[in-house]
């Protein structure tokens, strides 16, 4: 989940100014695994990413299914017999980052079908183009590195270049944090494609909000540095209000009442998780009050989901069996 700089991280602004991201990973995972016993690439999904098929074959490509084919083109094994099995904890559009989680998970297990010698940053790299050069979706660099990472980071992009911050939170402050903040599921997934053709079409008239989505981004880090929570809450209200300055379509008249009715009974602050759009309501709240929040939100058919900070990031292994 990122708390603040999401924006910041895409095309044109990240090349003309860098940008910066602060981010947490949760309990969510996306799990691949990958044998060769099989004739053809053979995919297999409990979410969107189906298909069993030949290489050879014409058959009609869905978007995940193109992700998949294009990584394994991208790892150099497109004439291989492979077996690939995926499973996600989180469906496309929530704004937790699992479709590009997913083309990580897959990288992953082909470098290690493979032998290749790929560290973190060059994976990221090569997953970011496998989504963004070979599919043609839109987005920035962030959901590849807090995948690999893991834990809280600052990422910044300068230069073309990614630099991974590892920040060391104090365990006390982490577990406050977490028990301060309440996730609900909006009922609607993010559309993020058109959020961010509205962000890359008006660069010129959103450029000094991106600057101060950027700068509240870093007081942000100063804050949960410094164990100032109370001000980190604060700051992610002012980094909502920026992100739905971008496009008309990063809120919606309901998730803007959910928000507002939120507020009222006690949030600090919050955001949308993601692009925007739908998907997931990350909420900063007063101990006393949350609970009182939780149940308003569920009034309005909300649905709340439990979570812990996780701080592995990716792992990789091959099977004794």
């Amino acid at each position: 989940m990122s708390f603040g700089g999401d924006a910041t991280d895409v095309p044109p602004y990240v090349d003309d100014e860098g940008g910066v991201i602060l981010s947490a990973t949760i309990d969510k995972f996306v799990y691949a695994s990958l044998t060769s016993p099989t004739e053809g690439l053979d995919l297999k999904s409990d979410g969107d990413l189906g298909a069993a098929y030949n290489l050879g074959e014409q058959v009609k490509i869905y978007k995940g299914e193109q992700l998949i084919q294009a990584a394994v083109k991208r790892m150099g094994v497109e004439d291989q017999d492979l077996h690939i099995s995926i499973h996600s904890d989180a469906p496309a559009g929530s704004g937790f980052g699992s479709t590009s989680t997913t083309v990580i998970a897959v990288m992953s297990v082909l470098k290690e079908f493979t032998n290749k010698p790929l560290d973190y940053y060059e994976l990221a790299e090569l997953a970011y183009k496998v989504e963004r050069e070979d599919v043609g979706l839109l987005g920035g660099k962030q959901d590849h590195y807090m995948a690999i990472f893991g834990g809280f980071d600052y990422i910044e992009f300068v230069d073309g270049q990614a630099i991974v911050n590892k920040l060391k939170i104090k365990p006390s402050i982490a577990n406050e944090l977490q028990y301060s903040l309440l996730l609900c599921h909006t009922g609607k997934l993010e559309q993020s494609g058109r959020i961010l053709k509205d962000q890359m079409d008006d660069y010129s008239d959103i450029k000094l909000k991106l600057d101060d989505l950027k700068m509240v981004t870093m007081q942000m880090k100063d804050h949960l540095l410094k164990s100032e929570l109370g001000k980190f809450g604060k700051a992610m209200h002012e980094v909502w209000m920026i992100k739905k300055s971008l496009s008309p379509h990063i809120s919606s008249e309901r998730i803007d009442k959910m928000y507002d009715v939120a507020r009222d009974a006690g949030a600090v602050g919050g955001r949308v998780l993601g692009a925007g759009g739908g998907g997931y309501l990350l909420l900063f709240c007063d101990f006393e009050k949350k609970h009182v929040i939780a149940a308003e939100l569920e009034k309005m058919g909300g649905k709340l989901v439990n979570f812990e900070f996780e701080y592995k990031g990716l792992k990789t292994w091959r099977s004794k069996k």
